[in-house]
């Protein structure tokens, strides 16, 4: 090969690199992208609160009066 031939060559091929790497790096940053447009298109979050008198809240409560009473039954617990 002479000389004009081969940094013909290397030119297409360092061409050929640079492009690649673009469209490679194009990708990521594109799903960054669509991932920030997606999460800002979301409502955020709440935290997810139990209203009060809820069925859990009224059995925990009823387990609780139950194992007061269970315990004030028994002789020798201290009424205080």
């Amino acid at each position: 090969m002479d000389q004009s031939a081969l940094l013909d060559h290397q030119f297409t091929v360092a061409a050929y690199a640079v492009t690649w790497a673009i469209q490679l790096a194009m990708w990521p940053w594109l799903g960054f992208k669509w991932w920030r447009a997606l999460k800002s298109a979301r409502p955020p979050a709440q935290p997810r609160t139990r209203a009060k008198g809820s069925a859990r809240s009224l059995s925990s409560a009823f387990r609780l009066r139950a194992k007061a009473a269970a315990q004030a039954s028994r002789p020798g617990f201290p009424l205080s």
